[in-house]
């Protein structure tokens, strides 16, 4: 039940922001056309990886053996977008131990049919609204935004450090010459309902913005006219911006008030559905899976260790997410979603759906998918290997990939190669066991329970 509420306070929530977004855009025509005729906008940096505009897909393609860093960047965005947030994020969520345990215990095949016309509406607009919106926050940005401020510097210097992508800091009056060379102009504003002493925002100085100065202080207006990824830039970022930012800073400007506060509870809701699962799924594994089967069945015991296996992965979470810093929770998530898929889905599908599956082929199948999927994360795919730093401290190099294999596999998800890998050794093992009794097999797809 606390599942189903959070799921619709998710949905509510994803829901209105869809709405909302055209609404503010001019409707679904008016916003993509827009989209598209921004494709000119594109920064340099995404072009030079394959980015052909917000309404395209990227470049396709595969780099020869041999291909210089520029020549195999070309293709580099298509393989992630594709092969990890498309494939690799969307297949491996099915895959995910929580939600195995909700499909095994499935009450009917009807229940099941209805399941997917409720999860298809669902992940529509969990997964496919934040496609659409994100986006869209470009035009949003480069055409509608409008700030109303009182302006306290038009111009304001934030240095970027020698090289160019330094975290920005503030310019000083009498900071030496060399420094304000190479310094960015910015505009320094405080919001209407902030206080004299509360910090500046700043924004960066465009041949796109326009200011308007009101006649009394706090109605001055500020046009960005910026792409959504350079709105980000701002004191404490570097001139890349920072990417993570860009729907929170969507929301707070873009929708009322009352919106901000719905969506914080989509967020939580979001995280509360799944942290919930996940621990009581690490908690049965601990207490079911393996204390009843060392203690043969002790199921008294069973509910106390499986309470304490709860809490052990609750502080385990908490301690992980003090301690460690930089982007390894994103890497760590998209390792696990690639393992789930690779390790669990095939013998999922057999298991409900093929009465030939054997035990034999199941456990065959987790093993080769876990393997290739780890392997290939630690020591190919170009990202998580270097969020690891295995490869690196082993090998004396990013990825083990040579001069004769081309450079694209660097930017192929793990999941592409470890699940066709898993399924082939889930049917070769099948047809190469021994079948399972047919009175256990009927049983297993709701027949009687045998004498």
């Amino acid at each position: 039940m606390t599942d189903a509420l959070q799921g619709a306070v998710m949905l509510v929530g994803m829901g209105i922001m869809f709405f909302l977004t055209y609404h503010r855009l001019g409707g679904f025509i008016a916003a993509h056309k827009t989209l598209s005729e921004m494709a000119p906008m594109v920064p340099k940096a995404l072009g030079a990886i394959g980015h052909q505009g917000w309404t395209s897909m990227p470049a396709f393609g595969w780099a020869p053996p041999g291909a210089d860093a520029a020549e195999s960047a070309k293709v580099s965005l298509w393989w992630i977008m594709v092969s990890t947030i498309v494939m690799g994020v969307g297949i491996g969520v099915l895959a995910q131990p929580q939600l195995i345990v909700r499909f095994m215990t499935v009450k009917s095949k009807q229940s099941l049919n209805r399941a997917i016309v409720a999860g298809g509406i669902f992940i529509f607009f969990m997964t496919g609204v934040a496609f659409i919106v994100g986006p869209l926050s470009n035009v949003y940005f480069a055409k509608h935004e409008a700030i109303e401020c009182r302006i306290m510097d038009e111009t304001a210097l934030l240095d970027p450090g020698p090289e160019g992508n330094g975290a920005l800091s503030l310019v000083a009056a009498d900071a030496p010459p060399e420094i304000k060379a190479r310094a960015k102009a910015f505009v320094a504003y405080k919001l209407p309902n902030e206080k004299n002493d509360a910090p500046a925002h700043y924004i960066l100085k465009t041949p796109a913005m326009s200011i308007t100065r009101g006649a009394g202080a706090g109605n001055d207006t500020i046009r960005p006219g910026m792409i959504a990824i350079a709105r980000t830039v701002t004191l404490g970022t570097t001139m890349k911006g920072n990417s993570d930012t860009i729907i929170p800073r969507y929301i707070n400007s873009a929708f009322p008030k009352w919106f901000s506060l719905l969506f914080m509870m989509t967020l939580l809701s979001a995280a509360m559905s799944t942290l919930s699962s996940q621990f009581h799924t690490m908690g049965t594994s601990i207490g079911r899976d393996i204390y009843e089967t060392l203690r043969k069945g002790d199921q008294k015991s069973s509910v106390l260790i499986t309470r304490c296996g709860i809490v052990v992965g609750l502080i385990t979470a908490i301690i992980l997410g003090k301690i460690i810093r930089g982007n390894i929770i994103a890497v760590a998530t998209a390792i696990f979603f690639g393992i789930c898929a690779a390790a669990f889905l095939p013998s999922f599908l057999g298991a409900l759906f093929w009465k030939r599956m054997t035990r034999t082929a199941a456990l065959s199948s987790i093993l080769t998918g876990f393997l290739t999927s780890a392997l290939w994360s630690v020591f190919v795919n170009a990202k998580t290997a270097a969020g690891l730093g295995i490869c690196k401290a082993l090998l004396g190099r990013p990825t083990v990939l040579t001069a004769t294999f081309s450079p694209t596999w660097a930017f192929v998800d793990p999941v592409i190669v470890a699940l066709p890998v898993s399924a082939i050794v889930a049917i070769a093992v099948t047809f190469l066991s021994k079948p399972l009794p047919p009175e256990h097999v009927s049983y297993c797809f709701g027949g009687k329970k045998p004498q």
